[in-house]
């Protein structure tokens, strides 16, 4: 059957025959203008397939393609849109209190935190397994056998077998994912100490176990002479401080040393030393063994904590909303410094090559160790001053704020999860790409932009031409100072 169709439009005509339901001939043409014919029948239309010779590149080797460039370069840049398009920080609240949270302790799966009006929540992944309410709460540390507790003049201590182990003395799980269960469990707690009798009960302080009315004491309880003021978990060991003493403690529950020192307010052990911060803005390190400050620094700014990178190298958060690197050697001149921050750096933590603080400015900051600039800024419209930051898991962020919240955030912010081998080789392959083309074109910019708050970006304007005017005061007197 042969059929044919007339079209007429904007003055062009065309002139379709069919055979069938195949066009045999195509004409159009314009008035006063050649006609171009264009052929194409059924035994021609084949459908270019991806092993065609025309789909196959010219040149086996990447360095003799001109274009081999190019191409990377586009696919560099392309990475890195999808990469801040997909960008999803914030995972979700972990808990909520009626007041701001100080501090934010993470060892394994356990995750301990407390409040200004001293409230104490200890969770196992997304269970809730102890809350409570303990006078005179002073700092809180999570450990690798249980949770210490520092309250006025008292360390008390809550064994992992108390929180973990039901009444039936069924063993319950602590790999779950916070991710992966948003919803608040309650957990098994072993209740017969609550009929516990003794002379040392009055001592013991109790808190209420989530989902059991009864109160749980200490497994032990160590009582000082004068108030403590921090404490921090070891591998081993627990560093305790207080109004002129420090104190470690043994994985016996027996204290192994007490050296003297000033008011010491946060402190970290690396090995058999101990860093710690003071008030009067010295960074003091101790030898364990010897029981005697080795070195003694004081700077121009306070410190308000510290964490270790390895044997050698340190960080420090302090009051002029800096954070400084330092070298256990040379301790008098420091080795890096990161900035961004607007105010006081209140938190610090190290995990692998990248430094995570928490600031009064209501920020969440992620430094690369060779970087002096944030790699990312977190922040929420309701997040006030962050006064603890933690790693979780290496992957995870805690952070905890003034407005009550411990949130979770991501430590890159573009992760997935439960990524195939072929989604995981494509990553990589990107970010070899995009460290390649790095400071070409507009990859560094896209890489680099962040949608920040518009009072925290004229905050950062400001600081930024404060320090220009230091730095060009400060030359101005090196100049005219005489030879």
């Amino acid at each position: 059957m042969h059929f044919c169709v007339i079209l007429y439009f904007s003055c062009h005509v065309v002139l379709m025959y069919f055979s069938g339901s195949h066009p045999l001939i195509i004409l159009y043409f314009k008035p006063r203008m050649k006609i171009h014919s264009i052929t194409h029948t059924a035994s021609t239309s084949t459908k270019e397939h991806k092993t065609c010779s025309s789909r196959k590149l010219h040149y086996k080797k990447t360095d003799q393609d001109p274009l081999a460039n190019q191409r990377e370069y586009m696919c560099a840049l392309n990475a890195v849109k999808i990469e801040r398009l997909l960008a999803k920080p914030f995972v979700r609240n972990v808990e909520c209190f009626g007041d701001g949270v100080t501090r934010v302790s993470v060892w394994d799966h356990l995750i301990a935190s407390c409040t200004y009006t001293d409230e104490i929540v200890v969770r196992s992944g997304s269970d809730v397994i102890m809350t409570g309410h303990v006078d005179g709460l002073k700092d809180i540390a999570a450990a690798r056998n249980g949770v210490f507790i520092a309250c006025s003049n008292r360390l008390l201590f809550y064994n992992n077998n108390i929180f973990f182990t039901n009444e039936s003395g069924r063993e319950k799980s602590c790999e779950e994912e916070m991710v992966e269960d948003s919803r608040m469990k309650n957990s098994y707690v072993k209740t017969a100490h609550e009929t516990m009798t003794g002379p040392n009960m009055e001592n013991m302080f109790c808190v209420k176990a989530k989902g059991n009315a009864g109160n749980i004491p200490a497994t032990k309880f160590w009582t000082f002479s004068e108030n403590l003021n921090c404490i921090f978990a070891g591998k081993d060991t627990l560093v305790c401080s207080g109004d002129g003493f420090i104190k470690t403690i043994n994985s016996y529950g027996k204290v192994a040393a007490t050296m003297k020192c000033n008011d010491s307010y946060r402190g970290v052990k690396q090995n058999n030393e101990i860093f710690f911060c003071r008030s009067q803005r010295n960074l003091d390190l101790i030898d364990e063994k010897s029981q005697s400050v080795i070195i003694s620094e004081r700077f121009g700014f306070k410190t308000n904590d510290i964490a270790f990178k390895d044997n050698v190298y340190f960080v420090t958060a302090n009051e002029d909303s800096f954070v400084y690197l330092h070298d256990v050697r040379r301790l008098n001149v420091p080795v890096a410094k990161f900035v961004g921050h607007v105010n006081s750096v209140t938190s610090i933590d190290f995990v692998d090559n990248e430094i995570v603080t928490g600031s009064i400015d209501k920020t969440v900051r992620i430094f690369n160790s060779y970087d002096r600039l944030a790699r990312d800024v977190y922040h929420s419209k309701r997040m006030l001053a962050v006064n603890a930051v933690s790693v979780y898991k290496k992957r995870f962020i805690l952070s905890g704020s003034e407005d009550g919240n411990v949130r979770l955030w991501r430590l890159h912010a573009s992760e997935k999860e439960n990524m195939s081998r072929r989604e995981k080789n494509a990553l990589e392959c990107n970010r070899m790409l995009k460290e390649k083309y790095y400071h070409v074109g507009d990859v560094r910019r896209i890489d680099r932009h962040r949608f920040l708050p518009k009072e925290l970006k004229g905050r950062i304007r400001n600081e930024t031409e404060h320090h220009k005017a230091v730095e060009r005061k400060r030359n101005r007197v090196m100049e005219k100072k005489p030879e």
